[in-house]
């Protein structure tokens, strides 16, 4: 049977610590990955309201308004409400999102902030042994700096690493075969430690804080573009993304698509707000959509 288990760490107390002191430990560890946790989700949030109102500021026409709205909350509405603000389209694709999750049990980058460590005891030894259960990577470079926690990784597939004896290698096998018992399932040994307990949404300001720049709005809206326009018409499908991302990245290093890039930033620009506000947040898709192209008074 192939054993890996890259996740896995040694911790610095015996095991015989009193509980108390294990559980000041982690409280440090949840107040941590808390603060990380609120400045993740105001960045996703963001980035996600940001993508929204450039995506409505470049509309051709307001026919396209609906799809967008109903494809960020999987709805099938056929009219928009003026109740429907960027904030809470944005505010119901994160939960949608969140609440597949929880459901399905499948890992999300983008949306999963749930952060787990399984302590374990190694029958015989006075170690403890940890498994981090995260798809943040800033979770998983926090826990790694974290007092006590050493790298424990073990795997069989392939050779050891080059600083570790066979002994030492073979201990880590020893004691993982012992804290994980036969089954092998952690959450049936040791205890857990629940790090994610941000619930909710961020507020508006904390929001505002994280909102992207407009030049990487316009960058990252002109990529789209362009993108879009070499597709030509043919459907992007998992089995040909790579290969267009690939062809895209290699025509835009080009002489034309650098020109090409250029122009479309320059015109984007002149079309997306040049900053995104409370009042944006707040205000209907549909009346953004009037303010962003209703024609210019004549003086």
């Amino acid at each position: 049977m192939s054993t890996k288990i890259f996740n896995g760490y040694s911790l610095g107390f015996p095991a015989t610590t009193p509980i108390y002191e294990i559980d000041r430990w982690a409280k440090l560890l949840r107040a941590r990955i808390s603060n990380v946790e609120q400045y993740l989700r105001a960045k996703l949030f963001a980035d996600l309201a940001a993508r929204l109102i450039d995506q409505i500021a470049l509309l051709d026409s307001p026919k396209y308004l609906l799809p967008i709205v109903n494809g960020m909350t999987d709805e099938e509405t056929a009219t928009l409400s003026d109740l429907q603000t960027p904030y809470m389209v944005v505010f119901e694709n994160i939960s949608k999102h969140e609440k597949k999750i929880r459901v399905t049990q499948e890992r999300d980058p983008l949306y999963d902030f749930e952060c787990n460590v399984q302590i374990l005891h190694v029958p015989g030894r006075n170690i403890l042994l940890a498994m981090l259960f995260a798809e943040q990577e800033a979770y998983r470079i926090l826990w790694r700096r974290m007092p006590h926690v050493q790298e424990y990784a073990y795997w069989n597939n392939t050779d050891q690493p080059s600083y570790l004896t066979d002994e030492q290698w073979d201990r880590r096998r020893r004691d993982w075969d012992k804290a994980l018992g036969e089954d092998a399932i952690p959450s049936l040994h040791g205890f857990g430690i629940d790090c994610h307990h941000v619930y909710g949404h961020p507020d508006l300001e904390r929001i505002l804080r994280r909102m992207p720049t407009l030049r990487s709005r316009v960058r990252q809206s002109a990529g789209d573009r362009l993108f879009h326009e070499r597709l030509d018409g043919r459907e992007l499908t998992a089995s040909n993304l790579f290969a267009m991302e690939r062809d895209f990245k290699k025509w835009l290093k080009s002489t034309k698509g650098r020109l090409a890039a250029v122009k479309m930033r320059h015109d984007i620009a002149e079309r997306l707000p040049k900053e995104i506000t409370r009042e944006i947040l707040m205000t209907s898709v549909k009346t953004l959509y009037e303010q962003f192209h209703a024609e210019p008074e004549a003086s």
